[in-house]
């Protein structure tokens, strides 16, 4: 399970992402603003992702790649 420790907002649609993956540490991982293409779980809130949904994904190609938040929940505490 994923947990975020820490988010920077860079630009419009850009995160610096803290997070740890089954003991795996990502520090200041890029995160961009996208659309939603199937159902997954946000790791910020834990809530349910469904195509369409406005989302925040990291941009890398690292074994988290296909972990998502919900951009409506981080933008809340992240304006």
């Amino acid at each position: 399970m994923e947990k975020v420790s820490k988010i920077e907002r860079l630009a419009p649609g850009l995160l610096s992402v803290d997070c740890v993956d089954f003991g795996e540490y990502y520090q200041g991982q890029l995160w961009s603003d996208s659309k939603a293409r199937k159902t997954a779980k946000c790791i910020y809130s834990g809530r349910p992702i469904v195509p369409g949904d406005r989302i925040y994904r990291p941009v890398t190609n690292k074994s988290n790649r296909g972990t998502r938040m919900l951009a409506s929940e981080v933008d809340k505490d992240y304006p």
